[in-house]
């Protein structure tokens, strides 16, 4: 859950409903380098980021389960070992994204891009979904 005072984060190109408590240096890091966010292990149930820009984020160990991620970027980001039970991934580009270890297992995932996204025996897929089909890659 978000604790705290909460502040927009990441970068300007976050849907304007991200909200986070991380640390204060949040900006700084951004303004450092806004092309490679780190968020790791970050808990965001519910959160509303539709159309969301985290192309090339590292949401590893995000608990995101039950967030709104329709038409999110998400391209080349890291969401190794996420939790994104009950997320909604519809139509979220997903293209070479990392999701080894990530349980996907109750995601809607339909009409999502996941050419050349990663994943690994350790990746749970909503049931009857084929991944290999839609373009990811198993390792």
């Amino acid at each position: 859950m978000l604790f705290g005072s909460f502040f927009r984060c990441l970068s300007p190109f976050v849907h304007p409903s991200w909200w986070c408590s991380v640390a204060e240096n949040c900006w700084r890091s951004v303004a450092a380098n806004p092309w490679h966010t780190f968020v790791r292990e970050l808990t965001l149930i519910g959160a509303d980021l539709r159309r969301a820009y985290l192309r090339r984020t590292d949401l590893s160990g995000a608990d995101l389960s039950g967030v709104d991620l329709i038409r999110a970027d998400l391209g080349e980001a890291n969401l190794s070992g996420a939790y994104l039970r009950g997320a909604d991934l519809i139509e979220a580009d997903l293209r070479e994204a990392d999701l080894s270890e990530a349980d996907l297992s109750t995601t809607d995932i339909s009409g999502g891009h996941l050419r050349g996204a990663k994943y690994n025996n350790q990746t749970q897929w909503p049931e009857g979904f084929n991944p290999d089909a839609a373009g990811a890659i198993g390792s």
